[in-house]
């Protein structure tokens, strides 16, 4: 089932409409408990690929259309603290079943969620005794 929620506001008669996120009631959505931005140093994305490339014996690889849009790449670097860590994971492990669910996470300068899941476990690398720098592989689902 998925909830469309709609407000509506009468100005002096007018009536304007605003829609906000389209949410299944089943979608996971990533952790308040974690950053909800990503470092701008590290954050990157690649476009989908929407073709398909097939190498023939003779001459140049045939191209041919794979499909109208293709699966985006995103890192996604963030810093943690030690309890956001143990956040983290359990939200990979057990939450996300070792990554196999998708869920729902606002990406750099997206003002709606873009449904995602883990392409790699998170990786961590220290920066203090209290503080972790979080690489995210993710890949952005179609809608």
């Amino acid at each position: 089932m998925t909830i469309n929620l709609i407000l509506t506001r009468s100005l002096k008669g007018v009536i304007a409409e605003f829609s906000f996120i389209n949410v299944s009631l089943s979608d996971t959505l990533w952790p308040d408990t974690l950053p909800q931005s990503p470092l701008i140093a590290g954050y990157s994305f690649t476009r989908g690929e929407t073709r398909h490339l097939t190498n023939m014996d003779t001459g140049p690889d045939k191209i041919r259309p794979k499909g109208e849009v293709g699966v985006q790449k995103v890192t996604y670097p963030i810093i943690i603290n030690v309890s956001q860590k143990s956040d983290l994971r359990n939200f990979y492990r057990v939450t996300l079943r070792n990554g196999e669910k998708e869920f729902l996470i606002r990406l750099a300068r997206e003002a709606q969620f873009s449904t995602v899941r883990f392409l790699t476990p998170p990786r961590f690398s220290p920066l203090t005794d209290t503080k972790w720098r979080t690489s995210l592989d993710l890949e952005v689902l179609p809608i």
